[in-house]
């Protein structure tokens, strides 16, 4: 039961740095996303670099579940994986229109 509690406090820590750092990268890169939402850019043309770093840490993970033979690992990185991928397109997407309505009464 510890173990399980212990599991589900780390993986909101994990959420929560995750979020920070999306967080960080919409701020750094908040015009450049504005202009690339308003010309029609996908979510993936948009935020393809970030899903590509989330995926290689993904698949670290899974590797080490692997080699260490820990199926509840395997079971529980699968779904932590599932979750950030979900949290992470939906905070991304998030208030995207507002953004860039709000960007260009700014100017």
């Amino acid at each position: 039961m510890w173990f399980g509690v212990v599991f589900v406090i780390l993986v909101a820590i994990l959420i929560g740095i995750m979020l920070a750092l999306a967080t960080v990268y919409r701020i750094a890169n908040e015009e450049i996303l504005n202009v690339q939402k308003f010309l029609g850019y996908g979510f993936f043309n948009m935020y393809g670099k970030l899903m590509s770093g989330l995926g290689i840490i993904n698949v670290g993970q899974l590797l080490t579940m692997f080699l260490a033979r820990s199926r509840f690992g395997l079971v529980a990185i699968a779904i932590v994986i599932i979750m950030q991928w979900i949290i992470f397109w939906k905070y991304m997407t998030r208030l995207e229109v507002q953004n860039i309505v709000q960007s260009f009464k700014e100017r």
